[in-house]
């Protein structure tokens, strides 16, 4: 009886879908990545996105602006990491994503491929690479793989667990030899 109370209580819970989020991601521009001359340009502008999280999937967070000035002579690597706000079901989230920049006779940018934990969720945001820009304006979308434990996963972890102390439980002592 107690096994099969067990049992329904595990389907009952692996039944429930993850609930739903969401998000309104913050504008926020950065200038003068890279740049040794003091101009406004090798800009990104991160602008807002509101959207809803149902679970593990890939999820836009901001959609990108990448405007490209005119250059110094010289050429050169700089890297950096972008901070924005947002909100997660009315609570606020910082988030960071990295970047590294290429400066020549045409600029390139990649943006992401970091991961981070929060809440017990995966958030990894997806590589943004916008490359041998000459000048002007380029858009993209900065995503992100978000995996989620589902009830089903900590279901099957809480009745692993408790068979491992039904085991050792039951488990009898070991004769001791006189």
């Amino acid at each position: 009886m107690r096994l099969a109370l067990i049992g329904i209580a595990l389907a009952l819970v692996a039944a429930v879908p993850a609930a739903a989020a969401t998000y309104v991601t913050d504008t926020a521009t950065f200038t003068g990545l890279g740049d040794t001359i003091g101009s406004p340009f090798d800009q990104i502008t991160l602008n807002s996105v509101t959207g809803t999280a149902t679970g593990s999937g890939t999820y836009l967070v901001n959609t990108v602006d990448f405007t490209v000035g005119l250059n110094s002579n010289d050429s050169h690597v700089n890297t950096g990491t972008f901070t924005n706000t947002a909100t997660v079901d009315g609570n606020p989230f910082s988030y960071s994503v990295p970047y590294t920049i290429s400066i020549g006779g045409a600029d390139s940018i990649t943006i992401g491929g970091n991961t981070l934990y929060t809440n017990g969720v995966k958030v990894h945001f997806n590589t943004l690479t916008f490359s041998n820009v000459g000048g002007g304006t380029v858009s993209g979308d900065l995503t992100a793989t978000v995996s989620v434990p589902e009830p089903a996963t900590w279901a099957m972890m809480v009745a692993g667990f408790g068979l491992v102390g039904v085991g050792v439980r039951r488990r009898r002592p070991a004769a001791v030899a006189a």
